[in-house]
């Protein structure tokens, strides 16, 4: 039992890579017979049950939070321009609040664009910007105890 195991979401069922061999349990329990892998497979998928228990891989709670206040920003501005067509429907034949609104809602919703786009520029400036170095992935696969990989860096055939 010296393979690595990985918890899944799912309560009670796990993911555990003994050798070549990919095992799915239940509560410590085999469901399926094990799955052979090629050395490759077993090399790239090791990495990536190394890569899930590091906390980096696991962010979605940023992500989250960051579409929750992008959808927040759109609701504004969908409510001003509401409020524009209260404005227009209540102030007839005077329609100088409902286009103030409007002018508001369109600010807002460009702003809102603006700040999306920004994000999304950053973040490809970034992916432009990136060479992949696994001199950091051993350090933090080194730093924690509870991540054991095996097989050579980079696994072959990569970077």
């Amino acid at each position: 039992m010296s393979g690595k195991t990985v918890s899944t979401e799912i309560f009670g069922f796990d993911l555990r890579l003994e050798g070549c061999e990919l095992e799915l349990l239940r509560f410590g329990e085999k469901i399926i017979p094990s799955i052979s892998l090629t050395q490759a497979e077993a090399e790239k998928l090791g990495l990536e049950l190394a890569k899930v228990q590091l906390w980096e891989w696991n962010q979605f709670a940023e992500v989250r939070r960051k579409a929750e206040k992008r959808y927040a920003r759109y609701f504004r501005s969908w409510l001003v321009m509401a409020l524009a067509a209260l404005a227009a429907h209540t102030g007839y034949p005077s329609y100088w609040l409902s286009l103030l609104a409007a002018t508001a809602s369109c600010v807002m919703w460009r702003w809102t664009r603006f700040q999306e786009d920004r994000g999304t520029r950053a973040a490809q400036e970034e992916r432009s910007n990136f060479f992949p170095d696994w001199t950091y992935l051993r350090r933090r696969f080194d730093e924690s105890p509870m991540v054991a990989v095996a097989g050579p860096y980079p696994p072959r055939g990569v970077g």
